[in-house]
């Protein structure tokens, strides 16, 4: 994942989050586009648009895109590899269907121990 961040002062914020470099770099330009107030034949547009994108600052955060269904279908094959099968059901199949709160703990904690080389945006 690509983190776009700009820069406020003496700070900087992240403000948006994209899976390619290109796409952050479109964003970017997009931003910068909105900004300016001349002109793309205007002269002084391509110093504008230096000027508002040296505000901006993209970094790889090393991190894939997870789906929040492959999500779910990972964490359950982790319960069903740790728990054997009852009564002809997986354990994933028993824990969402008995204790669906438990279900969905365990879930943001398995997301927890999977983001740093994971990004799902739905638990985000």
């Amino acid at each position: 994942m690509f983190k776009v961040y700009e820069m406020m002062g003496n700070f900087s914020k992240e403000v948006a989050m994209f899976e390619s470099e290109v796409e952050a770099s479109d964003y970017i330009y997009e931003q910068c586009m909105d900004k300016c107030d001349v002109y793309p034949t205007d002269d002084l547009f391509e110093e504008q648009m230096e000027n508002q994108m040296s505000y901006f600052s993209i970094e790889d955060d090393g991190r894939e895109l997870i789906s929040h269904d492959d999500l779910i279908e990972q964490y359950d094959n982790m319960l069903d590899d740790c728990y054997p099968e009852m009564f002809n059901m997986c354990a994933s199949i028993i824990l969402e269907r008995a204790d669906p709160i438990q279900y969905k703990c365990g879930l943001n904690d398995y997301y927890d121990s999977i983001c740093d080389s994971y990004y799902c945006e739905e638990m985000e």
